[in-house]
């Protein structure tokens, strides 16, 4: 089959030059390895075709075709109207354009025809970017990238990738799956739990980007927006990033030589290499790209970013314009002296430590239950805020909203006042009668207010309360400070500013002196330089 499809991309000439990642790299072999992965960019570019092979085709294939060609026709002067397109007014929509709208198996087969491996894995990145004519081919088909890429420009202008999960689509209105065998594996799919992944989305937004500025981007950017991808060897994440990336900008312009493929090298020696480069680069904002878990490679230092795992949670530098400066015009001495990789010397301030945690955020809790985790643990703090705010001291209540927004609203910071309201509101929104397991005494605003927010205000709310504690738990220190943090946090942890950093880090203190690097936080009160007010002593530790 795939000989057909190399036949027929190939046209009539005799002289056919084919070249075959399967076959022309031999993984076990690190050195051709290395030879290979290396002149892939060159192969790429000076190809005619680009054929990616999909795999065999499957149930869902057809109707998945029937839903490209559908997406990939609608007309570029009607995607002005896109970023206001709802979901639910697609019918109506797709017969204004003369389109036949697409039906609940059409929908089904387009997530099962994305959840193929190929979309997911790395090397697909510089196939489509480096490629002049990229093919497709699932079993006997054929399909040109032009249309894969319309139909993903399509669903992340309207935003509608968001919709396609399984679990989403059980409520898709219009005639449900009829029972047949034909449909027997759409009901399945519908019946797990399969969505649109980011890989795929963040795979065209990649390449959409580089077309239309004529330019690679930047390898920091590609490390950031492809930790979704799926390699069998994390090495491949660095290094096929690294044929994508601009070489007249950092890291490339200051540390020629630094970042270059070799499969001989661990892949934790690796990953330390780069954080070193990057920091050097980019300063200690590069910390944040750390992931809140446990590592997928073995002996990675805790300060190094894991690009091959997804990067949960998200930055709060990412969240808005905050301007966050927590170490003021602290300067962080670099040291990389010494021939130890794993380590990373740091100055930086003891903050306080940490005496309490709450419930982290996440998908299986019901609102209520996180908001009477965060005020069981509020209702520890003193009546007023032991840190000024802008001169100010602010009462517990206002503490607390501000805090589990990390004090970010629509990226607006601080923010809004009015979010108090909004919040009391929500609180009582949320809780559908059903009496609170703990009250929110002096936290809370009268439950007898008049209810001025709509629905829509609280869906907004919930949004930036996600957003802002994700994959993050909020914390109480022995100092009654309020945060939120990575949320494998716990007691006893520290919380440190660092020379240089914008944002304060949670530590966990070894028994052999070093440190572990947990993640970064918020700390109401210590974001904009406060701290340096205290005269608290500038400490030397070293990360590991």
């Amino acid at each position: 089959m795939a000989r057909k499809v190399v036949n027929k991309a190939s046209g009539k000439t005799n002289i056919k030059y084919v070249w075959i990642d399967s076959v022309c790299i031999n993984p076990e072999d690190a050195m051709d390895r290395t030879a290979q992965i290396s002149i892939m960019p060159d192969i790429l570019k000076r190809s005619r075709n680009v054929i990616a092979w999909l795999g065999k085709k499957d149930a869902f294939t057809s109707d998945a075709l029937k839903a490209l060609r559908a997406l990939s026709s609608v007309p570029h002067d009607e995607w002005s109207n896109l970023f206001s397109l709802d979901w639910n007014g697609q019918e109506q929509y797709f017969k204004r354009l003369n389109i036949v709208p697409l039906q609940l198996r059409a929908w089904l087969s387009l997530i099962a025809f994305f959840n193929r491996p190929w979309f997911s894995g790395i090397w697909a990145i510089q196939e489509v970017m480096m490629g002049n004519h990229v093919i497709l081919a699932c079993g006997k088909y054929t399909i040109p990238w032009e249309m894969v890429s319309k139909t993903l420009s399509f669903l992340t202008h309207t935003g509608w990738y968001k919709e396609l999960h399984t679990n989403h689509l059980a409520d898709f209105p219009g005639d449900k799956l009829k029972c047949s065998r034909r449909l027997k594996k759409h009901q399945m799919l519908l019946d797990s739990d399969t969505g649109f992944r980011m890989a795929v989305i963040q795979l065209e937004s990649t390449r959409a980007g580089s077309e239309s500025t004529q330019e690679f981007p930047l390898f920091r950017y590609l490390l950031r927006a492809h930790r979704y991808c799926e390699v069998s060897d994390k090495r491949d994440i660095i290094y096929g990033l690294l044929g994508l990336s601009r070489k007249d900008s950092l890291p490339f312009t200051k540390f020629p030589n630094a970042i270059s493929i070799n499969y001989e090298i661990a892949a934790q020696d690796v990953y330390s290499n780069v954080a070193r480069t990057l920091i050097q680069c980019y300063g200690l904002g590069i910390l944040s790209d750390v992931q809140d878990s446990v590592a997928s490679i073995p002996n990675l230092p805790t300060w190094v970013p894991d690009y091959s795992a997804p990067r949960r949670p998200l930055p709060l530098g990412m969240r808005g314009d905050c301007a966050w400066s927590a170490s003021g015009d602290l300067q962080w001495q670099q040291d990389f002296s010494g021939p130890e990789i794993s380590f990373l010397k740091m100055q930086g301030i003891l903050v306080d430590t940490v005496d309490e945690k709450v419930k982290q955020q996440n998908k299986s809790l019901h609102p209520m239950e996180f908001l009477d985790g965060v005020y069981e643990v509020a209702a520890h703090l003193d009546p007023i805020y032991p840190l000024s705010i802008g001169g100010k001291f602010q009462s517990s209540r206002e503490v607390v909203w501000r805090t589990i927004l990390a004090d970010t609203y629509e990226k607006k910071h601080p923010a809004p006042q009015q979010c108090e309201q909004l919040m009391a509101q929500y609180q009582e929104w949320v809780r559908n009668g059903a009496p609170a397991a703990y009250s929110m005494q002096r936290l809370s605003i009268s439950e007898n207010q008049e209810r001025i927010y709509s629905k829509d205000d609280f869906s907004c709310l919930e949004r930036e309360i996600e957003a802002a504690n994700d994959a993050r738990s909020l914390f109480r220190t022995g100092k009654g400070y309020l945060g939120i943090g990575a949320q494998s946090l716990c007691p006893s942890d520290e919380v440190w500013l660092f020379a240089g950093a914008a944002v304060p880090f949670i530590l966990r203190r070894r028994q052999d002196e070093f440190y572990e690097l947990v993640g970064e936080a918020y700390l109401h009160g210590v974001m904009h330089g406060e701290a340096l007010e205290w005269g608290h002593e500038l400490k030397s530790i070293i990360l590991k």
